[in-house]
């Protein structure tokens, strides 16, 4: 984005998850205004089951509240140990 703004492109940035994270804003300052995501939203705060005992989990083991990305990470490793679980494979 900043590239961008340098070189006077004009486009609009489009994406999801990690444009989530206020640094984007942060280190892009102006040249990330405009940008559009979408994602379902991660709420820390959550009273879902699920969500609420991954935070109590990862805040018992770490002493902080995980963020979206660590959210992701979880996500994904939930993804390939089901995988796993179902391939039946021994390899």
């Amino acid at each position: 984005m900043i590239q961008a703004k340098e070189i006077g492109l004009k486009t609009k940035f489009l994406g999801t998850g990690l444009l989530e994270d206020p640094n984007v804003v942060k280190v892009a300052r102006d040249a990330a205004e405009g940008i559009y995501f979408s994602q379902l939203q991660y709420d820390a705060t959550s009273t879902d089951s699920t969500v609420r005992d991954f935070v109590e989990a990862f805040s018992k083991r770490y002493n902080s509240t995980p963020d979206i990305l660590v959210a992701y990470g979880y996500d994904a490793m939930m993804v390939l140990a089901f995988a796993i679980e179902r391939s039946n494979s021994t390899g």
